[in-house]
C-alpha cells in the first residue's frame, strides 16, 4: 500500500497541528511517560522540520513575512522566560494560518480529540476495574474525590471533552441532533462530572442553549454581532473589579467563582502584570509550601502575569477584527472561548485555540482580499 503525502503550504499546517496536539495530549497524560519522552524529541525535531518547511515552501510579502516572524518570535520569547512552549505552539499555528481551510482544520482537530478521549477512556476504565492501585486520585477541600482519567488532573480530563463538545458542535451546526446522540452526548457528559466533578463542564450547557437558540434568526443577529467583542469586555471587566476589593459586588463574584479574584489580586500584588512573560521560577511559594508555579484559574489574570498581557491584546484584535466576518457557529466558538478563560487558565494550548485560529484565518483572508 503507497502512502501518498500532500506537501503544500495548507498541508504542511495540518501536519504541524496534528503533531502539536499528538504532543500536548501525550505531555497531558501520566500513563507511559517513559514512551512518551523517548518519542518527544523526534516529534519535536519533525515538528521543527515542518515549521521550516513552512517558511521555505512559499514567497511572502513583506508585510505577511514581518507578521509572522514577529508573532514566533515573541511566543519563542515567552516559551524560554516561562519554560512552557504553550505560546510558541500558539504563535505558530496564527501566524499561518492565512490559507488554510479553517472547516478542514477544525475537522482535524475533532478527529484527533475524539481519538485522545476514546484512548485516555479505554485506559482509565480498564485501571478503574482492573488496575485500581494505578488510578490517580486528587482530593480537594471538600473531600471529593476526583479522578485524573490518565490525564495530568481531574480539570484536564474536563477540558478534553469540554473541547470536543464545542469542536462537534461547529460541524454539526446548521443541522438537526438526533434524539439518541443528544442522549448519548448527555450520558458521557454526566460521566465525566462524576468522574472529575469539574464545575468547567457548565460550560457545555451554555453552549447546548447556544445551539438550541441557532434557528432564532433575531437571536443569532444579537450573537453574531457582538461575539467579537466579548473577549475584551470580560477581561477588562475582570481586570476593574479587582479595583473593588471588598465591595458587595466584587465579593458576591468572588465567593461565585470560588476565590478566584482573590487570588487574581494576590498574584498581581507580587508580581505584577507583565507585557512578554515572566520567568517561571519567580511563581512559587504563595499557593502552598510546595508550589514551583502561580497557578490562577482565570486565564485573563494567568496570562496578563505570567505570559504577557500582549497575548491579550492580540486575542482580542483578532477578535474584534474578524467580528463582521463571523458566522453564527464561530460567534458560539469565541463567546465559549471567553467564558471558558473565566474559570480555567490553560487557553493557549493547541487543544484550546481553535476559537482564535477561526478568528485569525478570518482576519488573514480579509487581509488577502484586501490586497494588504
Amino acid at each position: 500500500m503507497k502512502i501518498k503525502l500532500k506537501i503544500s503550504l495548507e498541508y504542511l499546517y495540518y501536519y504541524v497541528l496534528i503533531l502539536l496536539l499528538l504532543n500536548n495530549w501525550w505531555g497531558d497524560l501520566r500513563v507511559f511517560r517513559n514512551i512518551y519522552l523517548f518519542v518527544k524529541p523526534l516529534l519535536l525535531c519533525i515538528t521543527l522540520l515542518l515549521i521550516l518547511a513552512l517558511f521555505c515552501i512559499k514567497e511572502y510579502k513583506l508585510i505577511e513575512l514581518s507578521i509572522i516572524i514577529t508573532l514566533v518570535t515573541a511566543g519563542m520569547y515567552t516559551s524560554y522566560l516561562t519554560d512552557s512552549k504553550w505560546t510558541l505552539y500558539c504563535m505558530i499555528l496564527i501566524a499561518f494560518s492565512r490559507k488554510i481551510n479553517i472547516r478542514q482544520t477544525i475537522k482535524i482537530i475533532y478527529n484527533c480529540m475524539s481519538i485522545f478521549i476514546i484512548i485516555s477512556v479505554t485506559i482509565f476504565l480498564f485501571q478503574y476495574f482492573f488496575l485500581p492501585s494505578t488510578l490517580t486520585l486528587h482530593e480537594d477541600y471538600t473531600s471529593v474525590i476526583k479522578y485524573s482519567m490518565t490525564f495530568i488532573g481531574a480539570n484536564e480530563a474536563a477540558r478534553y471533552w469540554i473541547y470536543w463538545f464545542a469542536l462537534y458542535l461547529y460541524l454539526n451546526s446548521g443541522k438537526p441532533i438526533a434524539f439518541f446522540k443528544k442522549m448519548l452526548l448527555t450520558i458521557i457528559t454526566v460521566f465525566f462530572y462524576a468522574c472529575t466533578y469539574s464545575d468547567a463542564l457548565l460550560l457545555i450547557l451554555i453552549m447546548a442553549f447556544l445551539k438550541l437558540m441557532e434557528h432564532k434568526e433575531n437571536f443569532k443577529k444579537l450573537v453574531t454581532k457582538y461575539a467579537g467583542y466579548i473577549f475584551s469586555i470580560v477581561w477588562i471587566f475582570s481586570l476593574i473589579i479587582l479595583k473593588f476589593e471588598d465591595s458587595f459586588l466584587y465579593n458576591i463574584l468572588n465567593k461565585f467563582t470560588t476565590g478566584r479574584l482573590r487570588l487574581g489580586i494576590t498574584g498581581f500584588k507580587i508580581y505584577n502584570v507583565s507585557i512578554l512573560g515572566q520567568q517561571a521560577l519567580e511563581f512559587g511559594f504563595w499557593i502552598t509550601n510546595t508550589s514551583i508555579r502561580l497557578v490562577l484559574d482565570n486565564a485573563y489574570y494567568m496570562i496578563m502575569i505570567q505570559y504577557g498581557i500582549f497575548y491579550l491584546i492580540l486575542i482580542s484584535f483578532l477578535f474584534i477584527k474578524a467580528n463582521k466576518m463571523l458566522d453564527y457557529k464561530s460567534s458560539c466558538c469565541l463567546i465559549m472561548y471567553s467564558i471558558f478563560a473565566l474559570a480555567e487558565n490553560n487557553i493557549l494550548s493547541p487543544t484550546a485555540i481553535f476559537p482564535v485560529l477561526i478568528a485569525a484565518n478570518l482576519c488573514w483572508t480579509y487581509r488577502k482580499s484586501n490586497l494588504i
